[in-house]
């Protein structure tokens, strides 16, 4: 709960949290964050391209579809399982 916290996913109940002096939470989140996935599959009936596309879709630093696909790729998996 607590990197979820300071990547600004949640909120706090009580006080606040700071990240190199900035405020997080309600829609602020702070510069440089990144996607620890809990579970290996997000969505079992996707494949592995169109969950990180969707992940892709959340962030405010877009890539494109064939540097997921080069990532993927890059890890000795494809990109359509």
């Amino acid at each position: 709960m607590l990197f979820k916290g300071i990547a600004g996913l949640i909120n706090p109940t009580n006080g606040e949290i700071l990240v190199n002096s900035i405020k997080v939470g309600n829609g602020v989140s702070p510069h440089n964050t990144s996607v620890l996935i809990e579970n290996s599959n997000l969505w079992e009936n996707l494949s592995a391209f169109d969950n990180l596309r969707f992940l892709n879709y959340l962030t405010k630093n877009k890539i494109s579809d064939s540097e997921i696909i080069k990532t993927i790729s890059d890890f000795g998996l494809n990109p359509k399982d």
